[in-house]
């Protein structure tokens, strides 16, 4: 029988308000809002299964200091020239084993705004296609909390129960965890990368990836990272999970 799952989006976006500039806020803004309309303004590129998929920007809003912004200022691993656009690519490297590699990368136009974004490779094949954009128009729904200098978005949605990985399959794109956490009911599958930096910095930038799976059945039912900068989090929850 096949069954058919939510997920939450849980979004926290550390967008420091407070001291943000007045044309930056409202860039981010706008960019935030464009999710709402997610055909409208992007194109999700999955077609090549081995080339990392990638959303276009068919109205480019963000500029590079808005990227070190939402980054806590991480410099890209390098930066590169392609014609008259600007390629920022970030590699991170897994603690305890080099050969497993993260690479985001980010093309900017000749105007200097990000038209392109492409995301790991692994990720296409640990969460369906489907699933990314509908991740990216609960981010444009979410609530801007400026209290907490946050962006909350919590709605559920079905999706097909298959769309949820599992251990074996995360590890067999991740390879085996950093570090882990087991309790009862769950086991939590830690990562952590180092974010290669240009000379002459040499300070030591980390970032994580954080999965909880279910022991009963090696379902994974939550993830958590700042791979992308800011951290986000999704949890999954499933009818054939909790039987």
């Amino acid at each position: 029988m096949k069954y058919r799952s939510r997920y939450v989006v849980l979004l926290m976006l550390a967008l420091v308000f407070l001291s943000m500039p007045g044309c930056q806020y409202a860039r981010l803004l706008q960019f935030k809002s464009q999710f709402q309309s997610f055909g409208r303004y992007f194109v999700f590129e999955t077609s090549d299964m081995r080339v990392a998929p990638s959303v276009i920007c068919l109205s480019p809003v963000l500029k590079p200091d808005d990227i070190l912004l939402l980054s806590s200022q991480t410099r890209p691993s390098q930066i590169d020239k392609m014609g008259v656009k600007t390629v920022w690519t970030y590699r991170m490297v897994k603690e305890g084993d080099a050969k497993k590699e993260l690479v985001i990368s980010l093309v900017f136009n000749e105007n200097n705004k990000l038209e392109k974004a492409s995301y790991p490779i692994q990720f296409s094949t640990l969460f369906s296609p489907e699933a990314v954009p509908q991740v990216l128009i609960e981010m444009g729904n979410a609530n801007v909390n400026v209290k907490t200098r946050s962006l909350q978005g919590k709605r559920s949605r079905e999706i097909p129960d298959s769309w949820i990985p599992n251990r074996a399959k995360v590890v067999a794109q991740l390879g085996v965890p950093t570090e882990e956490l087991a309790s009862k009911n769950t086991t939590l599958m830690i990562y952590r990368y180092e974010v290669l930096q240009p000379p002459p910095i040499t300070q030591k930038i980390y970032t994580y990836i954080e999965l909880t799976c279910r022991n009963k059945d090696q379902k994974i039912i939550s993830f958590v990272s700042n791979v992308f900068g800011p951290e986000m989090g999704i949890e999954l929850f499933s009818k054939s999970l909790s039987q």
